[in-house]
């Protein structure tokens, strides 16, 4: 399964796209990157898991007409919790594709 990170207008990076494989090693100067990449890999991964999580509960418990805008609002909290505000990135872009599929 092919895994694809792209970052476009955020933090100290203008356009990044990286196929994410089994390792990867960062390295680089202070302030260029590297936690940005690494924070957006570990955002996107867990978010996988915690809708998976989400609709399991929701199963679970027969609450099929809440929407998703309540998921929604969970992922932005965990967002700006990693990130803190981005306002400052109007233009920002991240982009994670799961695999081909």
């Amino acid at each position: 399964m092919s895994q694809r990170l792209t970052i476009h207008k955020f933090s100290p990076l203008a356009d990044v796209q990286i196929d994410l494989k089994d390792l990867l090693i960062f390295i680089g100067s202070q302030a260029s990157g590297k936690s940005t990449v690494s924070k957006a890999i570990f955002f996107f991964k867990s978010l996988r898991d915690d809708l998976t999580s989400y609709l399991y509960q929701c199963y679970n418990q027969h609450r099929f007409e809440e929407q998703i805008t309540i998921f929604s609002k969970r992922a932005k909290q965990k967002f700006i919790k990693i990130y803190g505000s981005v306002l400052q990135f109007p233009e920002m872009e991240l982009t994670y594709h799961y695999g081909t599929d």
